[in-house]
């Protein structure tokens, strides 16, 4: 199960907002603090507390309890359900005492009944005293339920840890004890993402879809991040990248409003950078400095560049450069033009074995091949689709007054195109034609009728 999150990436409280808005923010900080995960190997439902997310400033907590017990009603309806508590990571503060006997005392006693097992992970000392006043004090029972656990390697014993959302601040206090998570659970191998083929991530014949990391990257940018500047051209945090990148091979689900703008662009070149076999072999070199030397490059890529790629190459291609468009037609605040994005993401596409000058002089924008290739298919996405089947809509982009590239819709009986405009608040439309266009662009590849 997912849930639901805001772009805010801080827990503050307002005291001075209306009282809608302050419901709307506690209701929000609510869905952080406790979510589902599922079930665990039992088939109990699975709940996640995450004491990171608590705020580090004053907030009502009697208010917010209320909002922590519905989501937990929403799940469970009385049956027995277990609870991973990750008591650390982060700089919040844990709430007062008061308030968290209070909490555990206002439960109805089903709740209390219910627990079956609550996992504490990386144990810190307020509450390792916490469960032991519970445990003498509220009930002697309760104890008998609790298991300390010390990595995420040893929880996933316990549950099923790739189906868990796990907070970017749990993952790097993880490294504390040790340097990667060993994932023990029965569900065989790790679902490794990063360094295999196209075809072993995507399936022969396409049949697995876009891999999962491309998809939330390209949905995350579209929806949150065009008018960043230099989207895809600034770096992340290091740690933060490995723990994004361990828990997509990992297969669990990642939120990558928790980890910001920049390390969705970057883990996106990751993937392109660390496949078994780079897009554009040493053996297509000749054949990409042929383009760049082009005066016809949109009829040299669908000639000769179209029939190197495979399929799954393609799609995966055109599904990203629909994505870089997009920027591209931000470059007014994020700063970031066809040659720009090209210059950032013409090195991922190629891997010579011995001569990586070679890799640089072909991602030059302007005179290099994978660079040229590139900065035509921002410009234009459904160069990649054979000619005779391009879809109508197909869109590509034209230089403004100013040298910078805009998007247009070719139209009949007119000698001017006509410029395509999206609506501010067009966000979650962008997301959702995207989901529908996968299997188009196979199919149109594949010379299927769409």
């Amino acid at each position: 199960m997912s849930r639901s999150r805001t772009p805010s990436r801080t827990n503050s409280f307002d005291p001075f907002a209306t009282l809608d808005v302050q419901m709307s923010a506690l209701e929000s900080l609510a869905t952080k603090i406790v979510y589902p995960a599922g079930v665990d190997f039992e088939g109990k439902p699975l709940i996640i507390v995450a004491a990171c997310n608590f705020p580090q400033d004053k907030i009502d907590y009697e208010a917010l309890l209320p909002h922590v017990l519905n989501i937990l009603d929403s799940f469970i309806d009385g049956s027995d359900y277990t609870v991973v508590l990750f008591s650390s990571g982060g700089t919040s503060r844990p709430p007062p005492w008061t308030w968290i006997m209070s909490a555990y005392t206002s439960l109805s006693r089903r709740y209390k009944k219910d627990i079956k097992h609550l996992y504490i992970v990386h144990t810190s000392w307020w509450i390792r005293v916490l469960l032991e006043i519970v445990s003498t004090v509220v009930s002697t029972k309760f104890k008998k339920k609790i298991s300390y656990i010390h990595t995420l390697s040893e929880l996933s014993l316990h549950v099923p840890l790739r189906q868990i959302e796990i907070p970017p601040a749990v993952l790097i206090y993880n490294l504390k004890f040790e340097e990667e998570v060993i994932v023990k659970d029965s569900f065989g191998e790790q679902g490794v993402v990063f360094g295999k083929s196209l075809d072993e991530i995507m399936g022969a014949e396409g049949e697995k879809g876009i891999p999962r990391v491309v998809d939330d990257s390209v949905k995350f940018i579209r929806v949150h991040a065009l008018d960043i500047e230099g989207i895809f051209r600034r770096s992340p945090s290091s740690a933060l990248l490995k723990q994004a990148r361990d828990a997509y091979d990992r297969g669990q689900p990642v939120s990558l409003i928790d980890y910001g703008p920049h390390l969705a662009a970057v883990i996106l070149k990751l993937f392109l950078r660390s496949l078994q076999d780079p897009i554009f072999p040493s053996s297509t070199y000749s054949t990409l400095e042929q383009l760049a030397s082009s005066p016809k490059r949109p009829a040299f890529i669908r000639s000769n560049i179209l029939p190197i790629l495979s399929t799954n190459q393609k799609t995966l291609l055109t599904y990203i450069a629909e994505l870089l468009c997009d920027v591209a037609q931000h470059a007014d605040k994020n700063l970031m033009h066809a040659n720009n994005l090209a210059i950032c993401l013409a090195p991922t596409l190629l891997r010579h074995p011995d001569n990586p000058l070679l890799d640089a002089k072909l991602s030059n924008p302007t005179t290099g091949g994978a660079g040229v290739f590139l900065v035509e298919i921002i410009t234009n996405p459904s160069l990649l689709v054979p000619e005779t089947m391009a879809p109508p809509s197909s869109r590509s982009m034209a230089p403004d007054p100013q040298g910078r590239s805009r998007s247009v819709t070719p139209t009949l009986n007119s000698e001017k195109p006509a410029i395509s405009r999206r609506p501010s608040n067009a966000s979650s439309r962008r997301s959702s034609r995207a989901d529908g266009k996968v299997g188009q662009l196979k199919n149109l590849f594949e010379g299927k009728s769409v």
